[in-house]
């Protein structure tokens, strides 16, 4: 089980709760097939390239009705790898709550051919 950054951080702090329920904002993250940039699933069931755009999800159902979505783009070849992703909301900017996904929503770490600077 990959722990969150804030579960890390709160337990080396001593302030480790741990929270089973789905109270956590998430956003739907995939990869876009033709050129393997990450993605959001935006407020119109489009897809977009910043985690502050994508549409929040809040509850069960709506997290639910955002896979089928996933399914959707992914039987018709536009991505690959759909994912939902906990995140946080400080201020406008929004983080995910996973190394990982944190990583992926900054950009890639190396600069290859069309991508953006490396974070």
């Amino acid at each position: 089980m990959e722990m969150s950054y804030m579960e890390v951080h709160q337990r080396r702090s001593g302030a480790f709760e741990p929270n089973f329920g789905f109270s956590m904002q998430r956003v739907l993250s995939a990869n876009r097939l033709r050129d393997g940039i990450i993605v959001y699933l935006g407020p119109h069931e489009d897809w977009v390239t910043r985690i502050d755009d994508a549409a929040l999800f809040t509850t069960e159902a709506a997290s639910e009705a955002a896979t089928a979505r996933a399914r959707h783009a992914l039987a018709a070849n536009e991505i690959v790898d759909p994912i939902m992703v906990e995140v946080t909301q400080d201020g406008d900017e929004r983080r995910a709550t996973t190394l990982r996904n944190a990583i992926r929503a900054l950009g890639p770490t190396v600069n290859f051919k069309g991508s953006a600077p490396a974070a």
